[in-house]
């Protein structure tokens, strides 16, 4: 009910604004045109959130449906007051929605459509992915509308920096999961390795957002007419930012990394990929701290060439390791049919291996009837909750169902 309303709205801004172009073509006025664009943003708007909204009036928008939703609403007003005002400030807040803010939007993206789930095994790492994007965008908006010395390239600066540290600081939180509560294959327990790992990783994008945000705001302080420090601090500020990324971008992968569920010679593809990560941040920060404490050059021949080895290396395998994880996700328990387990009677404690079907303990003479099925195909993860207990393979892979009760579910 609800989109068939936005749609009949919708096509009445389709008419509104076929009717005025039409009317536009014989008067020709600036302010008619204005009002052609201004009706057919509007219904773009429309149609480009239609697909957020609820199928039926009684179901809510979540957080995900809302923020798509207004994300969509403040670009078409902004490209609205661009058309009527043509001021500036709008164009520049315009700028900052274009460019930080679908940036914005995509890093947020992923830790909304997760949090519609009842997991919270990564709600550290969603938390920040959030709280980032939004603070980011938002506080560039705000730069962008203060008077001079500001203006959008220091808006989209002081964004995108906070944009940088919000990708490293939820990278590196995978590694400070908690155990996982609605998964029928969770991610692996945390070790102390992880939780090292996370928070050298934090505290070096905590790093980069620091000395970044100070290499701004010196760029800032000349244009309020404080007198500039010397070009050798300012430029320090950044290179030890640059080294501080460094550190932060491999301890984020091997955190999102060790929440693979591969096992076996597969594994070693990730390994490959965080040792290669490694390397390469090693270098450049090596790099960054050398070239400010003397003359280093950064373009020096062996040192690019080796550089770039490590980054094709560490691309190639990061996109294999996600590639076999993506692939993997499902696995955590064998291939194999389950013929039989370990089983310790509730009422007298003995232990004992059975086989699914009807069992009588030997020593208290309790009768149980023990049944399988398989609700997740243990080969490649498809989800068997809808399809019949009498469906005995797999659709997806083919692989046998365990299913020991052959009933209606």
């Amino acid at each position: 009910m609800i989109r068939q309303i936005v749609l009949r709205a919708m096509l009445v801004m389709l008419g509104l604004a076929t009717f005025l172009a039409m009317y536009s073509i014989f008067d020709g006025s600036d302010t008619s045109w204005r009002l052609v664009g201004t009706a057919l943003i509007v219904a773009i708007q429309i149609g480009l959130a239609t697909q957020f909204l609820p199928s039926e009036a009684s179901a809510r928008t979540d957080l995900l449906q809302r923020t798509l939703i207004g994300h969509i609403a403040l670009g078409g007003s902004l490209i609205i007051a661009s058309l009527w005002l043509r001021q500036t400030i709008v164009r520049d807040v315009l700028m900052m929605w274009i460019f930080a803010g679908n940036a914005s939007l995509i890093v947020a993206q992923f830790a909304l459509r997760h949090r519609r789930t009842a997991e919270r095994a990564l709600a550290r790492a969603e938390g920040v992915a959030i709280i980032g994007a939004f603070g980011s965008f938002g506080l560039g908006v705000v730069t962008a509308l203060l008077p001079a010395p500001f203006n959008i390239e220091s808006a989209l600066s002081l964004s995108f920096t906070l944009l940088a540290g919000t990708i490293m600081l939820a990278m590196c939180a995978f590694g400070l999961r908690t155990p996982s509560t609605d998964r029928l294959s969770p991610l692996p327990t945390r070790t102390w390795i992880d939780t090292t790992v996370a928070t050298v990783g934090s505290a070096a994008a905590v790093g980069w957002i620091t000395l970044g945000l100070l290499g701004i705001a010196e760029i800032l302080w000349v244009g309020f007419g404080v007198p500039a420090a010397p070009q050798r601090a300012l430029s320090g500020f950044w290179t030890f930012a640059y080294a501080c990324t460094s550190v932060s971008v491999p301890c984020g992968v091997a955190c999102v990394l060790g929440t693979s569920r591969v096992t076996g010679p597969l594994a070693w593809i990730g390994r490959v990929a965080i040792a290669c990560t490694a390397a390469l941040g090693a270098l450049n920060a090596y790099i960054a701290i050398d070239s400010f404490r003397s003359t280093g050059d950064w373009g020096a021949i062996f040192t690019g060439r080796v550089n770039g080895a490590l980054a094709v290396s560490s691309m190639a395998a990061i996109i294999a390791s996600l590639i076999v994880m993506r692939f993997h996700r499902g696995r955590s328990i064998e291939d194999g049919p389950i013929e039989h387990f370990d089983w310790c009677c509730p009422r007298c404690a003995v232990k004992s291996q059975i086989e699914p079907g009807n069992h009588t303990c030997a020593t208290c003479g309790l009768f149980v009837s023990i049944a399988l099925r398989d609700d997740r195909c243990p080969k490649c993860g498809y989800d068997l909750h809808a399809h019949a207990l009498d469906a005995r393979n797999c659709p997806e892979c083919g692989r046998a169902r365990q299913v020991t009760l052959f009933t209606s579910a």
